[in-house]
């Protein structure tokens, strides 16, 4: 790490940490520390997004902090409930955008925007259950069976050497 990435991480520690204080005083939060983490995943995910703008291999990991950051206020201003299973979908959600934008706009390739649908099927198969209160015994059996493999094909995915040329 460069003095200047190590400058950018304690700064922007310091100011989520300070901006977490303020909002707990005037806002009913969850958790000042999960909101102190979902502001610094947030504004570290769009500090390094913009710093490397020209490094394209590195803006997957910076876009997946970044969404996650932002999708954590929904768990800290009770947006959404939280619970692992929410936590979970806020995961698959974040790296299933990240994968598609980055595979469509940042980089063309189709086998980031087929992991960011894998990743996106997994997060609405968690989600939709709950939104359309169909928890009965066909959701059970797909969120039992399918998720997994879905997670499994996701993360061979992501392994996969890419093939050049």
């Amino acid at each position: 790490m460069s003095t200047t990435e190590s400058k950018i991480f304690t700064g922007l520690l310091a100011i989520s940490l300070g901006i977490a204080f303020l909002i707990k005083e005037f806002v009913f939060i969850h958790d000042t520390f999960g909101l102190f983490v979902a502001i610094f995943f947030s504004l570290i995910g769009v500090v390094f997004l913009f710093k490397n703008h020209l490094y394209k291999e590195k803006l997957l990991g910076y876009l997946i902090v970044m969404f996650f950051g932002l999708s954590l206020f929904s768990l800290e201003f009770y947006l959404l409930e939280w619970n692992t299973s929410n936590t979970i979908f806020l995961i698959a959600l974040s790296i299933g955008l990240s994968y598609l934008i980055y595979g469509t706009i940042i980089n063309y390739r189709m086998k980031d925007i087929f992991t960011g649908f894998v990743f996106i099927a997994i997060a609405l198969l968690i989600f939709l259950p709950k939104v359309l209160l169909i928890e009965d015994v066909f959701w059970l059996s797909v969120k039992r069976f399918l998720l997994p493999l879905l997670l499994i094909i996701g993360g061979i995915v992501i392994l996969l050497p890419i093939k050049r040329g």
